[in-house]
């Protein structure tokens, strides 16, 4: 049984329960950051399946994405993010 102190964060971990990928996106996270090319060739999956939890991960604020140069976006897992993970450990 999971209990937190808010409705939001049992709304994200619920969430993340639900997905194939969203745990594993922020696990590889956890130690460095990477671009959304490098997380969709570890997961083998598609960029924009990728793209997408990326996205939903930053509106729950558990990542952050932080420009590389011009073009490049790397993500990087946010206090928020690292808190949430522990209820996900192996």
């Amino acid at each position: 049984m999971i209990i937190m102190g808010n409705e939001i964060e049992r709304e994200i971990i619920v969430w993340l329960k639900d997905g194939k990928y969203r745990v594993k996106i922020l696990k590889l996270l956890e130690n460095n950051p990477l671009l959304s090319s490098e997380i969709a060739e570890q997961l083998k999956t598609h960029r924009s399946s990728t793209s997408r939890v990326l996205n939903k991960l930053k509106d729950y604020g558990l990542i952050e994405s932080v420009s590389s140069s011009s073009r490049t976006i790397e993500y990087n897992i946010t206090d928020k993010g690292k808190r949430i993970l522990k209820y996900f450990s192996d």
